[in-house]
């Protein structure tokens, strides 16, 4: 059975027609569109699968957002339980369109580990664009003045003797 990262440059994975992930898309055919719909990059075409023979159904878009939550930039990794902030309040955060808006998006910070993947918005790492390290003062302790035992000084400059 192939299991993610099998696939090798070259190789080919043939999708079943009736694989439970995809459902038919709208192709389009049957209406006459203004031409600026159909440009697969367009974001409304996109979203309804125009021009796509199949999209990403219900089914697998909850698979994918399990598997997604599961991995390394989920809410439940080590990460995360560490990060000071979640990934939801990041500037780097760049959200997905379509279902997953609200629960994905892509780490834009070429600092972080996650940069280019998929996270949860819940997920969080130390490179969180408010991520501010607090300095603590530094204290400075009492200024001590020995009046018991001092030494006296003369600090007066005496004109004959530096002749």
């Amino acid at each position: 059975r192939i299991q993610p990262g099998d696939l090798g440059v070259g190789d080919l994975v043939v999708t079943p027609a009736n694989d439970p992930r995809l459902v038919p898309g709208y192709t389009g055919e049957d209406e006459s569109l203004p031409e600026e719909l159909l440009d697969p990059l367009n974001p409304p075409a996109w979203e309804v699968g125009l021009g796509r023979e199949r999209v990403l159904g219900s089914f697998g878009r909850e698979e994918a957002a399990e598997r997604w939550r599961d991995g390394d930039f989920g809410p439940r990794s080590p990460m995360a339980q560490a990060a000071p902030a979640q990934c939801s309040t990041c500037g780097f955060l760049i959200p997905v369109a379509g279902a997953m808006r609200g629960a994905f998006g892509v780490c834009a910070n070429a600092l972080a580990p996650s940069d280019g993947h998929i996270v949860a918005v819940d997920f969080g790492c130390g490179a969180h664009s408010e991520a501010a390290i607090e300095v603590a003062a530094e204290t400075v302790e009492p200024l001590l003045i020995d009046e018991v035992d001092y030494e006296r000084v003369d600090l007066s400059v005496d004109s004959d003797s530096e002749q």
